[in-house]
């Protein structure tokens, strides 16, 4: 009778068991994929390495994962070997090829580390066989010949190797659409712009920030940032009592250009009264307009040149640069002065 009993309650652990890996894949797999939902053992589970991860090529983190659903986010997503998973934070990368030459696996206590070649295939469904290049994704689509198309999901090349600073991701940089990796600079140097790497919405990377030498800051505008810091927004000072973010135009004439106008669209008004345009408006990093107090206190420091680039509908350009630029304070109701022209635009104001 006890022994019965014994095996009653094996057999209704084992059913339990089931049921519930039943339930699990139900939250990954389409409903329509039966191969799927109901695999059989030797399908179902891949070869998990507890306390391992692989820091480097992480391709995309995902948040609020399942390990199974961690499985086929791996499968739908381009280039992807293996995955990290950490339960504890329910977090997911999907990780890129790693070749002989870089760091082997680390100890992480409470991740675990799975090549995907020991999962099947049929948690991907549809996409199971997709040849989505490269920063691309797999998704199902209904309207698509094959039944699913390819979207993009992250950037194509790996970060590149930023002069002077330490990234401070937690788990290490990865290459999500749309997001921000955020760095520190090196002891005993200074960061100017925003402390980020980010993966743009067209899968290129754009560095926000730059580590200079404390001799150099604070910047009192454009020509105190190193070249090599690329163009951008940054913090200027032009008096110690007086600081704002500007854009740093580092291509042109070998760098250092403090831009006061951009107007690239019609996308933003221009036609404003009088206290916008003492103020500024606008996206320093699209259409905007510095604003005459903020232009005001940088000219007001030194000499200065101005230089302004044309370009028409048809692509045609012209420029203009004077040896000397500047602009009165508000008493002088921002009075313009410049002086000293050279250019293709022909010596008019008419552009102001």
């Amino acid at each position: 009778m006890d022994i019965s009993v014994a095996l009653l309650s094996i057999v209704l652990f084992i059913l339990i068991s089931y049921e519930h890996c039943e339930a699990f894949l139900e939250d990954v797999c389409d409903k329509d994929d039966v191969e799927c939902q109901h695999p059989n053992d030797s399908t179902v589970r891949g070869h998990l390495q507890h306390g391992k991860s692989s820091q480097r090529h992480v391709l995309r983190r995902i948040r609020n994962m399942s390990l199974l659903q961690c499985v086929k986010e791996c499968f739908l997503t381009s280039e992807c070997i293996a995955i990290n998973y950490r339960k504890n934070w329910k977090l997911c990368d999907a990780v890129g090829d790693i070749s002989d030459n870089d760091q082997p696996l680390v100890h992480e206590d409470g991740c675990i580390y799975s090549e995907i070649s020991t999962w099947s295939k049929s948690f991907a469904g549809v996409c199971a066989d997709h040849n989505c290049a490269t920063g691309k994704k797999c998704i199902k689509d209904r309207d698509s010949n094959r039944g699913f198309t390819c979207i993009s999901a992250y950037c194509e090349r790996s970060l590149p190797e930023i002069q002077d600073a330490v990234c401070t991701e937690t788990f290490g940089s990865y290459r999500n659409l749309g997001t921000g990796i955020s760095f520190k600079c090196k002891d005993g140097l200074a960061l100017i712009g925003r402390p980020f790497a980010v993966c743009t919405e067209y899968g290129k990377w754009k560095i926000l920030f730059c580590c200079i030498e404390p001799a150099l800051y604070p910047p009192r505008d454009c020509t105190g940032i190193p070249r090599r810091c690329g163009s951008g927004v940054y913090q200027i000072y032009p008096t110690p009592s007086i600081k704002f973010d500007v854009y740093c135009e580092m291509d042109t004439e070998d760098g250092g250009w403090t831009v006061i106008q951009r107007r690239l669209d019609g996308s933003t008004n221009f036609y404003k009264g009088w206290t916008a345009y003492e103020e500024g408006f606008g996206n320093l990093t699209h259409n905007f307009w510095l604003g005459n107090a903020n232009i005001h206190a940088i000219v007001a420091t030194g000499n200065y040149q101005l230089r302004v680039e044309l370009e028409d509908f048809e692509g045609n350009t012209a420029w203009a640069e004077y040896t000397r630029f500047y602009i009165g304070d508000v008493s002088t109701n921002y009075k313009l002065e410049v002086s000293g022209y050279e250019g293709t635009a022909g010596e008019s104001q008419s552009f102001f």
